[in-house]
């Protein structure tokens, strides 16, 4: 199965998802902090898609940063998965928006969930 070609999920099992994910469900906290880590390229720079996406892991795309790092999942369907690890904080945005930038909401709706 190919996941542009038609995976379908709602915003429920997303949510599960995130909660296995996060709880050890699927793979090791050390294999799970591996691919949440930028990945060095060719040249051991660390480098991303621009913009708060800064770095990219094994298979997500990474907010490398000091404060508040996570990983941010973006779907073809216009979809945002954001996890914030040390927050313990997950945040989806599911749209049918062709050409919105659900990561962006995302980005500037987390920092109301860190205060509380």
């Amino acid at each position: 199965m190919y996941a542009d070609a038609g995976a379908f999920a709602t915003l429920r099992d997303l949510g599960q998802w995130v909660m296995h994910l996060q709880a050890g469900g699927f793979v090791t906290k050390e294999s799970q902090e591996e691919m949440w880590t930028a990945q060095p390229n060719d040249e051991g720079s660390i480098q991303g898609f621009g913009g708060f996406l800064n770095g990219y892991g094994i298979g997500w795309p990474v907010m490398h940063r000091r404060e508040h790092p996570g990983v941010l999942a973006i779907g073809g369907g216009r979809a945002a998965l954001a996890i914030y690890p040390e927050e313990e904080l997950c945040v989806i945005l599911l749209t049918n928006l062709t050409g919105s930038s659900p990561h962006r909401i995302v980005e500037k709706l987390a920092p109301l969930l860190w205060q509380k």
